[in-house]
């Protein structure tokens, strides 16, 4: 229920069908009903007056919860996606990126390798570094919906296991990891959290 408001929202914008014919056969079947079905049918008999009007009615409940459903699902796939990586070796976490923008969900392998690249860049030149990783050792997970600054997203995370360090990774002092946000400023190195555990990487 966290997120009725924009879903409703979602709603009013892509499936405004729906939102005029609900209303429309409600409507009818209570009218329907109200007048001893009538108005509707051919007989007036209770089954045809009471019974059809409230199966119809059940139905349609039932094809709304399906309905909503789906466009629960359409909505949550159309919001903007965002992959928080991390890159660990040995047991220790080396670098880590927060909510680095994300296309799709093909892409975030090859986004996660980018961006790894990007953060072991040489500091001579800033040349990217190529990274080695395991090749059954990615790990990745979609997140529950989150909101930031009155956005709300869909939050992916990779974690991918080292095979070997870089030389800037080699440097890097005991007990720190380097950082980098989506905004993509300058890659800092910040204390590592004494509670970060390593994921179970698969052999």
């Amino acid at each position: 229920m966290k997120f009725l408001k924009p879903k409703f929202c979602y709603v009013i914008k892509n499936r405004k069908f729906y939102l005029y014919l609900i209303p429309l056969l409600v409507v009818l079947a209570m009218w329907n009903y109200l007048a001893g079905g009538k108005p509707m049918t051919a007989s007036d008999s209770w089954w045809h007056g009471l019974v059809e009007p409230f199966v119809g009615i059940s139905t349609l409940f039932t094809a709304m919860a399906v309905w909503w459903g789906e466009i629960s699902e359409d909505w949550r796939e159309s919001l903007p996606k965002r992959l928080t990586v991390e890159y660990w070796f040995q047991g220790r976490l080396y670098m880590h990126c927060e909510n680095a923008y994300l296309s799709g969900e093909a892409d975030i392998r090859p986004l996660g390798q980018q961006i790894g690249g990007q953060m072991a860049a040489s500091e001579l030149d800033g040349t990217p570094e190529k990274l080695a990783f395991k090749a059954a050792a990615v790990k990745s997970s979609v997140g529950e919906l989150q909101c930031v600054e009155g956005k709300i997203y869909l939050p992916y995370t990779v974690c991918f296991e080292l095979l070997k360090l870089p030389p800037k990774l080699e440097k890097l002092e005991q007990g720190k990891h380097y950082k980098w946000n989506h905004s993509f400023d300058e890659v800092k190195a910040v204390d590592t959290p004494t509670d970060r555990k390593a994921p179970e990487f698969s052999a």
